[in-house]
């Protein structure tokens, strides 16, 4: 039983790098944590090309900003997760930025964009209720971009509908 349980899970760590296919397959450039193979102490966020992705995916760099980066600006919490009808994403931002958060079916299709605006610094909260919008339960994607003067984050959440 605990074998047939373990082959699952991993077919399904295996499945979600293709989840993330159509907004990686969107975008100009995509933010990596690069984790050099050779100095593992000099871990940083970087932008890559599409073509460039799977290489750094290879050795190890992992999609999204480097936690110990994007602490710095933004931190974010998503709870209860999973969640029974509604969830609440609640979050911090440390310096001004333009946070845009949009919600995304399994299959990369937009469900609703929960905001769109200029921010200043400060705590926020959102409530993101799929009955709300008729859609069925099951896994849905939070895309979070917070966009400076001079960079641009984008940090991905999974969502899981039990209702």
């Amino acid at each position: 039983m605990d074998e047939l349980i373990m082959r699952r899970l991993s077919q399904c760590v295996m499945l979600a790098p293709l989840m993330l296919l159509p907004f990686v397959m969107n975008a100009q450039k995509i933010e990596v944590c690069h984790i050099p193979p050779t100095d593992r102490d000099n871990v940083h966020t970087i932008e890559v090309e599409r073509n460039g992705l799977k290489a750094h995916l290879d050795h190890g760099d992992y999609l999204g900003p480097c936690t110990e980066d994007e602490e710095n600006y933004f931190s974010m919490v998503v709870a209860p997760n999973p969640y029974y009808e509604r969830t609440n994403i609640n979050y911090t931002l440390y310096e001004s930025a333009k946070i845009k958060m949009v919600i995304y079916d399994q299959i990369g299709k937009r469900v609703k964009v929960l905001v769109d605006a200029d921010l200043e610094p400060g705590k926020y909260s959102h409530e993101f209720n799929t009955l709300d919008f008729g859609i069925s339960h099951g896994i849905y994607f939070l895309r979070v971009m917070r966009i400076t003067a001079d960079k641009e984050f984008t940090h991905f959440e999974r969502l899981i509908d039990l209702h």
